[in-house]
């Protein structure tokens, strides 16, 4: 019976996720009654609990972006980047392209896509890496959470991608 209730709402989970664009880079990869991968907080501090790290954010798609405020702001705000003026600040703009934050996310990238390239060549399973999605949530190309990439993930990309994202990319936002 609880295999049952198990499986029932983990296919709920999974059909709903695709009626949600915003949820289009996070991974299926979870057991009910845990907590999904990206959000392994090691700390008891509830200040810091409440507030979801950005990668999070981003994964679910509530990061908000020039794009967004303009999107669904009622005064006119203009979706250009604020940072480089150079095109609308989407997800992608914003962690591949734009301009101003090249300096910044150029070293670490290249480190991550040859980290990652490594990890994934060693399964002989991962043909076709798309950057935008690895760095969102990197469990996308986990079959499970026993795999032997998804420890891979955990210990080496992870603390690649935070670095990444809350302490270079985002400071550079505020």
């Amino acid at each position: 019976m609880v295999n049952k209730i198990k499986t029932y709402w983990h296919r709920k989970i999974l059909d709903e996720k695709e009626h949600f664009n915003s949820l289009q880079y996070l991974s299926p990869i979870y057991s009910l009654g845990h907590c999904h991968p990206l959000i392994s907080i090691s700390t008891s501090d509830p200040k810091i609990i409440q507030k979801l790290p950005p990668r999070v954010k981003i994964a679910t798609g509530v990061y908000i972006l020039q794009s967004q405020r303009a999107k669904y702001n009622s005064n006119a705000v203009d979706p250009t980047c604020q940072l480089c003026k150079n095109g609308e600040e989407t997800l992608s703009h914003f962690l591949l392209t734009c301009v101003t934050l090249d300096a910044v996310r150029k070293p670490i990238l290249e480190k991550i896509v040859r980290t990652a390239g490594r990890i994934f060549s060693e399964s002989n399973r991962v043909n076709n890496i798309e950057l935008l999605r690895l760095i969102c949530d990197p469990y996308n190309y986990c079959k499970n959470n026993s795999d032997k990439i998804f420890d891979n993930i955990s210990k080496i990309l992870e603390p690649q991608f935070d670095f990444f994202l809350q302490y270079r990319i985002t400071e550079k936002k505020i």
